[in-house]
């Protein structure tokens, strides 16, 4: 497991966003050919659900990803702090929470 408490603090925090951000764009270019798709071959009235629905597709992406930077939070106090049983445990939580 790579130590992130060492070293270039701003490297570790690029290393953090670039998967965020690769995730919102994978997101986005979903969005985007949903739409036309969508636009093209049902109708308006499909295009109009998808577009009252990505509001909550947003939500809970956004309830999945703060979820994970929770864990995140837990994991890595453990982690610092070289207690090894809790983060087996968070781990487990992790998984169970997950699935």
């Amino acid at each position: 497991m790579k130590d992130l408490t060492k070293g270039n603090p701003g490297k570790a925090i690029v290393s953090f966003a670039i998967p965020i951000l690769l995730g919102q764009l994978f997101q986005l270019f979903f969005n985007m050919a949903d739409t036309r798709i969508v636009g093209m071959y049902l109708g308006d009235h499909s295009l109009a659900a998808i577009g009252a629905t990505a509001t909550i597709i947003d939500l809970l992406s956004g309830f999945v990803m703060g979820a994970a930077n929770g864990f995140a939070v837990i994991s890595a106090r453990f982690f610092g702090a070289g207690d090894e049983k809790n983060l087996r445990k968070t781990f487990a939580a992790i998984l169970v929470f997950g699935t």
